[in-house]
């Protein structure tokens, strides 16, 4: 197997390998993508190779409790399918050798393989309001096109979801080394963002990770990609999370306007909630960097402006996108 000069010494080479074969990929080139949640790999300049196994300090799915990885991987192929079916550019699958979609190599770990899509990832320096118009209108169209869909295998973003996470607070690794008064803070969160949840009625599939990195700038407009964490969730969870990796009012008023200008509407007590939602789940998933002084000084800052006013009722985003205890 040739690698390219960007691949990594990978020590899951044997699984690359395995997988390679199993979906009857010759001649392969492999080039490293990232490694998170999923080991990713883009083959032969046309195909991206998932190997469905966490980096060792990407929690991911593993904080997710009680959801079966195969029928999970399975439930995103056919959301894939499902979006593309009404009309979204989206990753398409590829069959193995056996005509399956998810793959089973060593130690229970397995993999899927999606068609590469050619296109460049957003830098923080490129966005622009325009660019965000149109971020918030791909949102609107991945909603629209999802509607119809579920798998009782996916994740599911709801109240019971988030009284189970707390217990990420008290594992004894995790709580010596966070003070006590944000372990406090972020268990006191899960609860609030739990209660929020509980009579929420209006849930549809969505993306549920969308970021910089997981969009594609295409010559067919804006791509959204990397489903993997993708679950059954109040609309806002999307646009709650773009607004904790997009910055600047303009920026999300401009994503807000964009989801607005097809006939969505903007939820602004579930947007606070899915905003403080989807630090939370940044924070649970990076646990294992809590010893580090940026994490915790980042720590720091999210509990005094979102979380802290979050459990005490107040509002965290304005009607005009004010980020309300930004300078607090």
């Amino acid at each position: 197997m040739e690698k390219s000069k960007n691949t990594e010494d990978l020590k899951d080479n044997n699984l690359i390998i395995e997988a390679l074969n199993k979906f009857g990929v010759q001649d392969k080139t492999v080039e490293f993508i990232r490694h998170n949640e999923n080991l990713t790999l883009k083959i032969n300049g046309e195909y991206l190779l998932r190997i469905h196994k966490s980096a060792d300090t990407f929690q991911a799915i593993n904080q997710y409790v009680d959801i079966n990885i195969k029928q999970l991987r399975c439930a995103e192929i056919a959301f894939l399918e499902h979006l593309r079916k009404n009309g979204r550019n989206v990753q398409m699958p590829v069959r193995s050798k056996d005509n399956t979609y998810v793959v089973e190599v060593s130690d229970g770990i397995y993999a899927t393989m999606l068609h590469w899509i050619s296109g460049d990832i957003i830098k923080k320096e490129e966005v622009t309001t325009d660019l965000c118009f149109e971020i918030g209108q791909m949102v609107a169209k991945m909603h629209k096109a999802a509607i119809g869909f579920f798998d009782e295998n996916i994740l599911q973003y709801d109240s019971n979801l988030f009284m189970k996470l707390r217990t990420c607070f008290s594992h004894e690794k995790i709580a010596s080394n966070i003070q006590d008064k944000h372990r406090l803070i972020l268990d006191a969160a899960c609860e609030k963002i739990s209660e929020k949840l509980k009579d929420t009625h209006e849930f549809i599939t969505v993306h549920s990770d969308l970021s910089l990195s997981n969009m594609l700038v295409t010559q067919s407009g804006l791509v959204p990609i990397d489903f993997s964490l993708f679950g059954f969730a109040h609309p806002m969870m999307d646009i709650g999370g773009l607004f904790g990796c997009i910055n600047g009012v303009e920026n999300r008023a401009a994503i807000a306007g964009g989801y607005r200008s097809l006939g969505y509407d903007i939820d602004f007590p579930m947007l606070d909630t899915h905003f403080a939602l989807s630090v939370l789940l940044y924070i649970i998933i990076h646990l294992n960097f809590c010893k580090e002084e940026a994490f915790n000084k980042n720590l720091d800052r999210w509990c005094k402006q979102i979380f802290l006013p979050f459990i005490q009722g107040e509002r965290l985003i304005s009607e005009d996108f004010y980020m309300l205890n930004a300078d607090k």
